[in-house]
């Protein structure tokens, strides 16, 4: 089925980015210090630095964020339960740094330094692509906070609803990536795979301007709480970030053209 390749191939490049991200820029921090330490010219781009630190900050608000949630063994409602989570909005920011940073730095990198061949449009391309399922990493995450505070199994449940009536438009998308509908939240046989789809339909809505809800389409059959403060800002932010990175890697070309022609007056000058 469509859907099921599609997830295998978003999660592989989900890996395959963050994994030559992160470990490239460790080698050039590294190469850097073992260079200062025999005497050479302190050469470190911060951008390399800026990766690693998004991994490594994680580190230390998980040890904070664990002994904050211990003890709270208590019965919460969803109103209740969103009002806990908004104290730790700190830790969601730190997992969404830890997952989105060292996919988008490099992007960022290019564009800014207009250092842009093939293998980096490439990247960019699986970047793009591979952004829902960091998003998927945090929602995740967002669902083992809720657990914790309330000492229950994972739950995702309460910050999505299950949409069963769709405009013609998504039902025919739906069908065609052939997306398994639930009659319930509870019988939604993979959790990830169904929030992949709507950070998939997230970002479909970010780069097409709305285009999808404009006209009833879609390919996910999930739909965020929108009462919650917490969920609705991090769809905001993930729509927004998604059209800022989709727009960065469309305007490379046009970033490397002007770079050129500077370079070209500079030479001639």
């Amino acid at each position: 089925m469509i859907s099921a390749a599609f997830e295998i191939i978003v999660v592989f490049l989900f890996l395959a980015v963050f994994a030559v991200s992160v470990s490239a820029s460790a080698f050039q921090v590294w190469r850097s210090v073992a260079g200062r330490f025999r005497g050479d010219a302190w050469r470190i781009d911060f951008y390399f630095v800026a990766i690693v630190a998004c991994v490594l900050q994680f580190i230390p608000v998980v040890i904070w964020l664990d002994p904050a949630l211990v003890g709270q063994v208590r019965e919460l409602g969803a109103d209740e339960l969103t009002s806990e989570l908004a104290g730790f909005i700190p830790a969601v920011i730190s997992a969404v740094i830890a997952t989105v940073g060292p996919i988008a730095l490099p992007v960022a990198r290019a564009f800014a330094t207009a250092r842009i061949d093939k293998l980096t449009y490439v990247f960019s391309a699986a970047s793009i692509i591979a952004l829902p399922f960091a998003l998927v990493l945090v929602t995740l995450y967002l669902s083992y906070l809720a657990a914790t505070i309330t000492q229950t199994p994972a739950d995702y449940l309460f910050m999505f609803s299950l949409q069963t009536d769709f405009p013609a438009c998504r039902q025919t998308l739906i069908d065609f990536i052939g997306l398994p509908v639930p009659q319930t939240l509870a019988a939604v046989p993979s959790e990830a795979a169904a929030l992949l789809w709507f950070w998939v339909d997230m970002s479909l809505a970010a780069i097409l301007l709305d285009f999808m809800e404009i006209y009833g389409c879609g390919v996910s059959y999930l739909s965020h709480d929108s009462d919650s403060f917490l969920v609705s800002t991090l769809v905001f932010a993930y729509r927004s970030f998604a059209s800022v990175m989709f727009a960065a890697v469309l305007l490379m070309p046009v970033r490397q053209m002007l770079a050129a022609r500077a370079d070209t007056g500079e030479s001639l000058s």
